[in-house]
């Protein structure tokens, strides 16, 4: 059976307990899919092994730190 056959028995089973009330089709269908999703089964929930946080170092007081600098010719 599929997706919507399965909310549709739902919602006909829900509206069947309410007395047959007609006009709330659309609230019917919504109760019927929450109970739907919350009869799948969950997936596996995986974790990723996360590589160990680099240390930043800052360089010591009064040393000096080149970046871009060009050589004289």
């Amino acid at each position: 059976m599929d997706r919507d056959e399965e909310i549709r028995l739902f919602a006909y089973h829900i509206w069947e307990e309410e007395g047959c009330v007609h006009g709330r089709d659309c609230e019917h269908w919504a109760m019927a899919v929450q109970i739907w999703e919350s009869q799948q089964p969950q997936p596996a929930v995986t974790t990723k092994k996360r590589a160990p946080a680099r240390s930043r170092k800052k360089p010591a007081a009064g040393t000096a730190h080149k970046t871009g600098t060009k050589k004289d010719k």
